[in-house]
């Protein structure tokens, strides 16, 4: 603060080693005269008297001394409750100078408290939070740029309707060539890939019978008679196929077996109990593992599935499974599945033999149809070609007539253009467009004029998007003066 109370309640200047009292809570303050920062006084407990008052920094202090003494930190009391304004002028003005962030709550606290009064802003921390930009310059610039279209192209009313009509008239002609030539290239393309497709139709066709087939555009309407009975005998194969997979695995594990050595036994293997169920007992027997080394080892059959439970997964017992029916079953059934898969490749490579003579036809009759359709792009794109010929000769006529209105139009823009920015500088003097980078939004709840001290100059806030650029002079002498700036 830059007030003190002697002990006589006379206000009194901060000088070193000075003692005093707040004016608005009592309390004792001390003088604090350095040689860099402005004199001014703090409180000798770090305890706030105004529970709106905060850190007050070097920009208050600056902002203070620039008014009258008695102008300064003048309290009010209203409704109960008493607060320091940092500055009020005779009018009853309040000037509340802020440095930190507040929220949209204690902007409208104080704001109600005080009714009459204007913010002050200290910008400088974070001016860079902000894009400005002249409104002269910027309205200068869309003037100057409407004016150069307008000197450039004739201005609009110096192109009469005959010269827009024939421009769009050109303009469509153009449009339709284009469109034609895309035609033309995309069909000769079509042609050569229509021939290439007939040296290897089976390759194609192959393509075109894929499942959820996107191949090209020229098999869409090909409809094989046949493919419904050709994918059926496609997928019998590979299903065969892979049962003869699974037999084949099967097969291969159980000769793997290690075979039994002894006489008479030859026949069975030796297996895991965990790999045999016990539905098997009767193809299962046990050899004692302390005999096995004998001419005679204990060989145990099994009368049941219980028995088999019993003694399979005793850790005494090699258990043995005599494969033999299961061999020759598997050997069966897989060269039956052969046989048959057999039989449904040669029916598949007949039906396929079928749907080739048919895309065959296809394709010729394709090649056909789009060999006319070039033929008719080529004469509609000749038409065209000497139509926009017309068009352009008939515009370059119209605007040899719009050249001369143009050139004495053009003077006139230019007196025109004279005047309409001496209207602009006038307009928008002193005030400059915004845009928030990172936007503080606690301030878009206050009612009262806003003012953004940027230390070289002063922006009053006039809305969302616009300032109004002060002098710090101009500022203080309206305010001084019991004016709004």
């Amino acid at each position: 603060m830059l007030r003190a109370l002697n002990e006589n309640n006379g206000s009194i200047h901060p000088t070193k080693g000075a003692m005093g009292y707040c004016p608005n809570c009592g309390k004792g303050v001390r003088a604090y005269c350095g040689e860099i920062y402005t004199h001014h006084w703090k409180h000798l407990e770090l305890e706030h008297c105004d529970s709106w008052s905060e850190k007050e920094s070097e920009w208050h202090r600056t902002w203070k001394k620039a008014f009258p003494l008695d102008w300064q930190e003048v309290i009010i009391k209203k409704w109960g409750e008493q607060h320091i304004a940092d500055i009020r002028n005779p009018s009853g003005t309040v000037l509340e100078l802020q440095h930190s962030s507040i929220s949209s709550e204690t902007i409208r606290i104080r704001e109600e408290f005080y009714e009459d009064m204007i913010w002050l802003l200290d910008a400088q921390p974070f001016k860079h939070n902000f894009h400005i930009y002249s409104l002269v310059r910027y309205q200068l610039r869309v003037m100057e740029d409407s004016y150069s279209n307008l000197i450039d192209w004739g201005g609009p009313e110096n192109e009469d309707e005959h010269i827009i009509g024939a421009k769009k008239e050109l303009e469509e002609i153009k449009r339709k060539i284009s469109d034609l030539e895309w035609q033309h290239n995309r069909t000769k393309g079509s042609i050569g890939e229509l021939q290439e497709k007939l040296k290897k139709p089976g390759t194609h066709l192959r393509k075109v019978l894929r499942p959820n087939n996107f191949y090209l555009r020229h098999q869409s309407g090909f409809k094989p008679t046949a493919k419904k009975e050709y994918e059926e005998k496609k997928a019998k194969i590979k299903s065969s196929g892979e049962v003869i997979t699974i037999k084949s695995e099967k097969l291969e594990k159980i000769i793997d077996l290690e075979d039994c050595r002894f006489v008479g036994m030859e026949h069975f293997k030796y297996v895991g109990s965990a790999r045999v169920a016990p539905r098997n007992f009767k193809r299962c027997c046990a050899i004692q593992k302390e005999s096995g080394g004998t001419l005679f080892p204990e060989v145990r059959y099994f009368n049941s599935e219980w028995d088999f439970k019993q003694t399979a997964t005793s850790p005494k017992y090699h258990l043995l499974i005599d494969p033999s029916d299961i061999v020759e079953g598997l050997r069966v059934e897989i060269s039956h599945l052969r046989k048959e898969r057999k039989n449904l490749k040669k029916e598949k490579r007949e039906l396929f033999q079928t749907m080739e003579a048919e895309f065959l036809n296809f394709l010729q009759s394709n090649l056909v149809q789009t060999k006319k359709e070039l033929q008719k792009i080529i004469s509609e794109t000749e038409k065209l070609q000497r139509k926009k010929k017309e068009v352009k000769t008939k515009i370059a006529g119209l605007k040899e007539e719009a050249k001369k209105r143009r050139e004495a139009s053009e003077k006139a823009l230019i007196q025109q253009r004279r005047i309409e920015k001496g209207d602009i500088m006038k307009r928008y003097q002193g005030l400059y467009g915004y845009r928030w980078k990172h936007r503080r939004k606690s301030w878009d709840f206050s009612s009262m004029p806003i003012y953004l001290d940027f230390g070289p100059h002063i922006f009053k806030v006039l809305d969302q998007s616009t300032f109004r650029k002060i002098s710090k002079d101009a500022f203080m002498d309206t305010f001084k003066n019991g004016g709004i700036p």
